[in-house]
């Protein structure tokens, strides 16, 4: 349930960025859009979005498929991911840290104007 709620909840970061802050002004609704654009657009910048936060999303809710799995591994990940070399709770951090880059990102640029 946490790992289920957890991603659902790094995917929906973008859905309000989008239905919600968007909405606030024109100059919201031109930076994010542009952002929008530049992410979808990069996948190898981007990978972490692409390849983690909105496949896994898809994922589960569409599928009701998780991509992480217990228990921890013979090479001391603690949660297995897709059948990949990596690990779910690191995926999972790495995809916290690009959110925060990418809001301060869009902050930063709101802010300048």
């Amino acid at each position: 349930m946490h790992w289920f709620s957890g991603v659902v909840a790094l995917r929906a970061v973008g859905h309000v960025l989008n239905k919600v802050d968007a909405s606030r002004s024109a100059a919201h609704r031109h930076v994010i859009d542009a952002w929008w654009v530049n992410v979808r657009s990069d996948d190898v910048e981007n990978w972490i979005f692409h390849e983690f936060i909105e496949r896994e999303r898809n994922n589960i809710l569409k599928e009701f498929s998780f991509g992480a799995s217990l228990p921890p591994t013979e090479d001391g990940r603690l949660l297995a991911y897709d059948g990949s070399h990596r690990d779910g709770a690191q995926l999972f951090r790495e995809a916290i840290y690009w959110w925060r880059g990418q809001l301060e990102f869009l902050e930063d640029k709101l802010r300048r104007g």
